[in-house]
């Protein structure tokens, strides 16, 4: 029996995002795979991982700003092309709902993903570890039939191997980040913008009305605010936090290839708007343990402000495309 562990995992954050008064990397993914690789001693620049990723870009809404929001869309296409755009190879094993046929066989090639990863200094990334999120596992043991890790908020949990895929939500997502795959960085660039417009448009989307994402997804969360039951002051700080965050990434990442490409600072500036909005809700909306009816009407419009001046960035974002 076997038992490996990979000593001092600490969960990542951007400390420069949060010295600047911004949410940093909320979304569990990146910030799992941003660990991960900064546990086996990898740079980790978080502008690259969200941009490049398509995190940075992306904002799904549910009607009631349930937080699944943020875990409702196509895991097993999305996910590990994040982790390849931004320039690592990796290892997903996925099984959702209607896979009841393969959950054996599926949980069996993850465990033995995860292993190799530790065993080779790479912690996996596995989602429901201890809440819906996406965490890291940085430990096994064969005899105690355990795994060890950090969930998504950063603090220790374990997992028995037989409740692999099978938690809260019974679903299984295990990524292992892999070796640089030496993706050149202009084709990145390109990808993640092509991502950028294909999900604005809908493009990444199935049938979910009670969902929606993209540009629709603006006015989705404006009327979830001034709905007369309103979301709770957890939830709204929840995607507040998400997609303010994430804009703010979406910003550097554009004003970083502003010098090689100058057709991309329209796009650059429009983002810095979108950010600043929701900058914005945020601060209001942590600061808001009880709002009121008025309050709330407020912070839609600026929300379906910088929903506006996100259509903005996606236009100019096509015309750098079309013209590249």
């Amino acid at each position: 029996m076997a038992a490996k562990s990979i000593p001092a995992v600490t969960w990542y954050t951007d400390q420069q995002a949060l010295a600047r008064g911004e949410p940093g990397i909320v979304f569990s993914f990146i910030a799992a795979l941003a660990t991960a690789l900064q546990a086996r001693g990898d740079p980790v620049e978080p502008v690259w991982l969200m941009g490049a990723s398509g995190w940075a870009f992306r904002i799904i809404v549910e009607k009631g700003l349930c937080p699944s929001s943020t875990s409702v869309f196509d895991w097993r296409s999305i996910l590990p092309e994040s982790v390849r755009n931004a320039g690592w190879e990796c290892i997903a094993v996925t099984r959702l709902w209607d896979e009841e046929a393969v959950r054996a066989e599926r949980q069996a090639e993850a465990r033995a993903a995860i292993v190799a990863g530790i065993d080779a200094g790479t912690p996996a990334i596995v989602w429901d570890l201890k809440l819906p999120e996406w965490g890291v596992i940085t430990g096994y043991d064969d005899e105690a039939q355990v795994f060890y890790g950090l969930a998504g908020d950063g603090q220790p949990a374990t997992m028995p191997y037989a409740e692999l895929g099978e938690r809260e939500v019974k679903i299984l997502s295990v990524v292992v980040p892999g070796a640089p795959n030496g993706r050149p960085r202009a084709e990145a660039v390109r990808r993640a913008l092509e991502t950028a417009v294909r999900h604005a448009e809908g493009g990444e989307w199935g049938d979910r009305p009670e969902y929606q994402d993209g540009l629709a997804a603006f006015e989705q969360w404006a009327r979830a605010l001034t709905s007369p039951i309103g979301p709770t002051h957890e939830q709204a700080i929840y995607h507040a936090a998400h997609w303010a965050g994430a804009r703010c990434y979406a910003r550097d990442f554009l004003r970083g290839q502003c010098a090689g490409c100058p057709t991309l600072q329209p796009a650059a500036d429009a983002y810095a708007k979108v950010a600043n909005g929701l900058l914005a809700v945020w601060r209001q909306t942590v600061s808001l343990q009880h709002a009121g009816q008025s309050e709330r009407a407020l912070l839609a419009e600026q929300v379906r402000e910088a929903g506006c001046y996100e259509r903005e960035a996606i236009a100019a974002i096509k015309r750098h495309l079309a013209q590249a």
